[in-house]
């Protein structure tokens, strides 16, 4: 019961992020050989997941709209804002690793 915990729990990670679940499969003390399968499958089984949903939410979205103009301006508006929200994210994330780096290198200095 326990192996099948740790394995579920790199698998997951794996579909979110794998470069967090190989680490994470190592400390639970799982074998390189089975950490690495484990999160290769979940990164799989994260892109079906995607893949399936996204086909489904633009299918939505192309029905949601009814001409040709319409859908082509929708969808590049919603691309656009996509775009921007990912490039703030980016920015706000890398501001925040900053100043956490330099506030946990501060009260390590003191």
């Amino acid at each position: 019961m326990e192996l099948l915990i740790k394995l579920l729990t790199v698998l997951v990670l794996g579909a979110v992020e794998l470069w967090v679940a190989i680490p994470a499969g190592l400390a639970l003390e799982l074998s390189p050989s089975v950490t690495a399968i484990t999160a290769a499958s979940g990164g799989v089984l994260g892109l079906l997941v995607i893949l399936t949903l996204g086909e489904r939410i633009r299918n939505k979205l192309l029905k949601r709209v009814n001409r040709e103009d319409k859908r082509n301006k929708y969808i590049d508006r919603l691309f656009f804002w996509m775009s921007l929200g990912i490039i703030i994210c980016a920015i706000g994330l890398t501001i925040v690793v900053e100043f956490g780096l330099m506030g946990i290198e501060s009260v390590m200095r003191s």
